[in-house]
């Protein structure tokens, strides 16, 4: 939830518009949001094409952000 939240931030974006980018509903983001639901493996790759970020990134096992 914590690296959404920053993604959201530095994008300038909303959770609405988040959503929207990922089609999903205002309760997948809200769960993942809250640190006890993790996204699918198949939707955290998708979230990494999307916003170029690296996966180990995202789940926070480095501080390297970008995608190799």
């Amino acid at each position: 939830g914590k690296r959404l939240r920053v993604l959201m931030k530095e994008w300038g974006m909303t959770q609405r518009q988040m959503e929207n980018d990922l089609g999903v509903t205002h309760q997948t983001v809200s769960f993942w949001m809250s640190k006890y639901v993790f996204p699918q493996s198949t939707m955290i790759i998708k979230i990494c094409k999307t916003y170029g970020i690296s996966a180990d990134w995202l789940l926070g096992l480095s501080e390297r952000r970008e995608r190799e």
